[in-house]
């Protein structure tokens, strides 16, 4: 996968904070992100690990900021995560097991 920050936010319909043209190519969690992740934030109380991840950006709830990530808000991070997990996804990578 590789799509600009906007493009991934057009999906959800969120509200970009920071670098519209940053290119996002891969998902993970907010605390094993690498750079050219996007990983979400589902609660404030996890604000600490958002300030530390290594991840290029992250979905969070409406009207929260993270000082140095570019963020997209929106009213639920983890649907909107597996929103765009769903579109963006190469199903091609995944395969069946043979034989079960």
């Amino acid at each position: 996968m590789r799509k600009t920050l906007a493009e991934v936010a057009e999906i959800v319909k969120g509200k970009i904070v920071g670098e519209k043209t940053l290119v996002i190519t891969g998902f993970s969690s907010i605390d094993r992100a690498q750079e050219g992740d996007l990983a979400f934030l589902s609660h404030r109380k996890y604000l600490p690990l958002a300030r530390e991840t290594k991840a290029s950006a992250i979905l969070v709830p409406l009207n929260i900021e993270v000082p140095s990530k570019s963020v997209i808000q929106t009213a639920n991070p983890s649907l909107a995560f597996a929103q765009i997990m769903a579109v963006c996804v190469n199903k091609r990578s995944f395969h069946k097991n043979k034989g079960i």
